[in-house]
């Protein structure tokens, strides 16, 4: 007699993280080149759905083998979203489009990605740290 295959998930988590990862990276970069056109209020709109996907990315996404990269790399980027604001002076070329300078754009979608890596490195950070303490 023929084994039964086990019925198939509903809800895929990886699904779910994968395209809220992806989601969040779209927005991130999009919103960092529009965000010198939209007012504060959509400002802090696409800042929350930054937030909340990288909240659903820190939960679903990132598994354990993976914790260190991640975490490294999040490092690397808050620190190098920093540095960007030394990109200022470049704000003087301009693409163009009124007066929007290159070093603008570039802060703004860095600072945007670091808004969505933030939550999700937390939350990794967190995971890490309290299964370091529940193996002992």
């Amino acid at each position: 007699m023929a084994a039964k295959k086990a019925p198939k998930a509903r809800f895929d988590t990886m699904k779910v993280g994968h395209y809220s990862f992806v989601a969040g990276i779209a927005i991130a970069v999009t919103a960092g080149i529009i965000n010198q056109f939209l007012g504060a209020g959509q400002v802090s709109l696409v800042t929350l759905a930054l937030v909340l996907l990288g909240v659903i990315v820190g939960f679903l996404n990132i598994q354990t083998k993976e914790r260190e990269p991640f975490l490294i790399a999040a490092i690397a980027l808050g620190t190098g979203s920093i540095a960007t604001y030394a990109l200022d002076p470049l704000n003087l070329i301009s693409i163009g489009i009124g007066s929007i300078g290159i070093g603008a754009l570039f802060i703004g979608m860095v600072g945007n990605i670091s808004i969505f890596v933030a939550p999700a490195a937390i939350i990794v950070a967190i995971k890490t740290i309290w299964d370091l303490g529940s193996t002992r």
